[in-house]
């Protein structure tokens, strides 16, 4: 688990603002060959002294360690030339302080931290859940965050370092509201992608994004996320933790979250340099069957983030339920869709052709047959 900030910390606050203002002023001077995630940092929480959570079976710090790992190994063979860069790769304790410099200093363009929770009393309690720094649902979830923020007291000379920072005292939280930043869009963005993947793809009960005044996250000054991959006080959950399978699909999601983030905010790829053309919403009126590439299921709502408009060919999002199908390209010939995809998912690993009907979403095989008839006719 991770770590909230009283107004004895005025100072360092103020501070880390300005230095803040000062990170965000070169970035936005950075020029168009510049542009795209070329830095992921991946923070595995807790180590050396500091255990995190203690499960019946295993130490937190180790079940994250592991998992960090292979989300990085992931990274590296599918995207060789992005640096990933960890906290820590071994099992040794680094200050929170020390984590957000280590992102700092290497101008990271996304901030991982992975954590595992508990709930002292409450072994029922199971599931994903993944915070960005916010106050808005903070109180929601303050015993999480006081728990994560906690570990400080472990440091040396954690009083002078974080001057008079009290992990119990909310008192400070109306100053982190100056901390936020134009980060926070593309945080949520992650964040929500990496909830979808733990609930449609493993069927992991999800506890949704959450917002928290976390210090890791504070002092860090790029989007950033602290993923809670589960609940290490339900008996059945720690075992899925614990065990090879279960590190590795959880790594897996984590992977495809970042794969699906990286090509939502690149814009240098040889594909998104084709003409692009802005599709409105789908309606059912339109009589027209065609084939598209279905790349995400998400719960954002994609006029959160106008990129998938202005980046992907024939982008279309289809509403289903509570969450939104992403889909890109279009074409009735069955072939080229399948050409299509082989491109697709080397950014996509999981792309799959649909067919679409009177502005739905049908099979690929009916639609398909639909368009064979039409040409036979």
């Amino acid at each position: 688990m991770q770590t909230l900030l009283t107004p004895s910390i005025k100072q360092i606050l103020i501070s880390v603002l300005l230095s803040s203002i000062t990170i965000f002023a070169a970035f936005s001077q950075n020029n168009e060959d510049d542009f795209g995630l070329k830095t992921v940092v991946i923070d595995p929480g807790h180590g050396g002294k500091d255990p995190g959570t203690v499960g019946k079976l295993e130490y937190e710090k180790n079940v994250v360690l592991k998992i960090s790992l292979l989300v990085g190994k992931l990274i590296n063979q599918n995207y060789p030339n992005i640096n990933v860069v960890y906290t820590r790769d071994k099992d040794k304790a680094v200050d929170l302080y020390e984590r957000a410099n280590i992102a700092n200093k290497n101008k990271a363009d996304l901030f991982i931290s992975i954590h595992a929770n508990a709930i002292i009393g409450r072994p029922d309690v199971n599931g994903t859940e993944t915070y960005t720094m916010g106050l808005k649902k903070a109180d929601r979830n303050l015993e999480v965050v006081q728990q994560e923020n906690s570990v400080i007291t472990l440091e040396d000379d954690y009083t002078t370092k974080y001057q008079g920072f009290d992990p119990n005292s909310t008192e400070s939280m109306i100053m982190f509201d100056l901390m936020s930043d134009n980060s926070q869009d593309n945080s949520i963005n992650f964040a929500s992608l990496v909830e979808t993947e733990f609930k449609t793809k493993l069927k992991r009960h999800s506890r949704g994004v959450k917002q928290g005044a976390l210090v890791v996250l504070i002092l860090s000054s790029m989007p950033r996320v602290l993923i809670e991959v589960g609940y290490m006080s339900n008996k059945k959950e720690e075992k899925y933790l614990i065990s090879n399978k279960g590190q590795q699909e959880i790594a897996n999601s984590i992977y495809r979250a970042f794969a699906n983030y990286k090509t939502l905010i690149d814009g240098k790829t040889s594909f998104t340099k084709k003409q692009k053309t802005i599709k409105k919403e789908p309606t059912t009126s339109s009589t027209e069957t065609y084939f598209k590439i279905q790349v995400l299921t998400s719960s954002l709502n994609p006029e959160v983030n106008k990129n998938w408009n202005t980046k992907e060919n024939n982008f279309e999002a289809f509403k289903a339920g509570k969450y939104y199908k992403y889909t890109i390209l279009k074409e009735t010939d069955f072939s080229k869709i399948c050409t299509e995809l082989k491109k697709i998912k080397k950014r996509f690993p999981d792309a799959f052709i649909v067919g679409v009907k009177n502005g739905t979403i049908i099979p690929a095989l009916k639609a398909k047959k639909e368009l064979q008839n039409r040409t036979t006719t």
